[in-house]
């Protein structure tokens, strides 16, 4: 009798088991930041984190997400990189809930968008012209006359 019990009850949660949908969910979160016309990197980044801490208080007010996977792009004149990326579980966030530490950076992000330019480099001018292509190398190449 228990072991006819026992594959009745196997039976029924096999049936069930695919009805009921998982309560606990690993969030993910995506945002783009634009620059204020004056706003410097330092700036960018303090707006970023800002966000981040936001969207992550806001995110575990839901009681079934478990943890949250956030990335932060900014963009500016046309050129887009990540700058803060943040993984954290609920359990992390209750016992610190200062996020900073948890925080990584893209580094390179600053020059990537424009807002410093590598060491030792200088900005070509409109006047320097590059040519790759050349009768010798390239034999669909044609000089005009």
């Amino acid at each position: 009798m228990r072991v006819k019990l026992l594959f009745v009850g196997l039976l029924l949660s096999s049936f069930f088991a695919p009805v009921f949908p998982a309560w606990a969910e690993t969030r993910q979160l995506n945002y783009t930041l634009t620059p204020e016309a004056n706003q410097s990197f330092n700036g960018l980044i303090q707006q970023a984190e800002r966000l981040a801490e936001q969207s992550v208080k806001e995110s575990f007010a839901n009681p079934s997400t478990v943890a949250i996977e956030l990335k932060i792009l900014a963009e500016r004149e046309g050129l887009t990189a990540p700058i803060l990326y943040v993984r954290v579980t609920r359990a992390d966030w209750q016992r610190q809930s200062n996020l900073r530490s948890a925080f990584t950076y893209l580094r390179g992000a600053e020059q990537l968008l424009g807002f410093r330019l590598p060491q030792n480099s200088q900005p070509l001018s409109p006047a320097t012209a590059v040519s790759l292509a050349s009768p010798q190398s390239e034999p669909n190449y044609y000089d005009n006359p």
